[in-house]
């Protein structure tokens, strides 16, 4: 059974439908969560269906599949803690033409980075162990690959959605596959398990 959606933000710039074994997300354009650290201006308009997460450790995981037509379009996790910090954990296409894995930390400023690329369809995880987070996705040989690990300044306050964004293009289209949250976590946040 799927996890339960808790809430919606910014749900005028979306349409989605839930399904018994995911969700259908269908995103207006020029919608992004990204405060420049060149100094351009901040947008703040992406669109989150937020999960009901437990307060203690966890992990969950989603199935993501999309064209990612345009030029960043993305989907993913978003975590938050209150105003001051957030995270993308995506799938988001290059201006190159590749999909990339790609996380974004902001606080002040967004720290954009780009991991390895991607193929569609493609499985997240995202991984809180006490005041720590992790980020990992699943290769073909079912290797879950560490693509970054921060600290979550204020535990307590973490939500935790599904977010998709479409900055340049005319709106896109994603399907998140069977998200599962679980208390069971890994030990090794390294070893592919």
């Amino acid at each position: 059974m799927m996890t339960e959606i808790a809430r919606l933000e910014n749900e005028n710039l979306m349409d989605w439908q839930l399904q018994t074994d995911g969700v259908r997300v269908r995103v207006e354009e020029e919608t992004n969560q990204f405060k420049d650290p060149g100094g351009e201006p901040a947008t703040s308009n992406v669109p989150v269906l937020f999960l009901q997460i437990p307060e203690t450790d966890f992990s969950v995981v989603v199935g993501l599949d999309s064209s990612l037509e345009y030029t960043f379009d993305a989907a993913g996790f978003y975590l938050r803690c209150g105003d001051e910090w957030s995270v993308k954990f995506l799938a988001e296409r290059a201006p190159t033409g590749e999909i990339m894995a790609v996380s974004v930390v902001t606080t002040d400023y967004s720290d954009d980075c780009n991991g390895p690329d991607l193929k569609m369809p493609v499985r997240f995880r995202v991984s809180k162990i006490g005041n720590t987070v992790s980020w990992h996705f699943q290769t073909a040989d079912e290797t879950w690959r560490l693509v970054r690990y921060a600290r979550i300044p204020e535990a307590h306050r973490l939500e935790l959605g599904l977010m998709a964004q479409t900055p340049s293009g005319g709106g896109m289209e994603v399907w998140f596959q069977n998200p599962q949250v679980s208390r069971n976590v890994v030990t090794d946040i390294r070893d592919g398990s």
